[in-house]
């Protein structure tokens, strides 16, 4: 079984860095950007297991990034990572999609069981 690759969609370079080498120890393949348009570029060129999404990403937001997913058919499960309060209220609409969120700062091990969780439910 090949690795699951993940997409991080995060501005914070400091966060990236964190998730990036803590997921690869994980065994994940990793994809990153800093930018929304480029993460629905990535999206629309290459097969993710998951995204992380930060919803405050330049450009183009993470619901830009939601919106177009959706609008391309691409059923690709996010984890929404958000410094904002209010951001559950309006993940509801993204229900398809979106399978939770996570507030920074957050635990790396909360961040790995969210992501395990997902990937072994759709791989049942």
């Amino acid at each position: 079984m090949s690795q699951p690759c993940i997409l991080i969609a995060e501005d914070e370079p400091r966060i990236v860095s964190f998730m990036e080498r803590g997921l690869i120890r994980q065994g994940y393949r990793i994809v990153t950007t800093d930018r929304g348009d480029r993460a629905i570029d990535l999206v629309l060129e290459n097969g993710f297991d998951l995204i992380l999404l930060d919803i405050g990403l330049p450009v183009k937001d993470g619901w830009a990034v939601l919106d177009e997913m959706r609008a391309a058919h691409k059923d690709i499960p996010v984890i929404v990572i958000t410094a904002h309060e209010g951001a559950s209220d309006r993940l509801e609409q993204y229900a398809d999609t979106v399978l939770g969120y996570i507030m920074k700062p957050f635990r790396f091990r909360t961040l790995v069981d969210m992501i395990r969780s997902q990937l072994d439910s759709r791989s049942s």
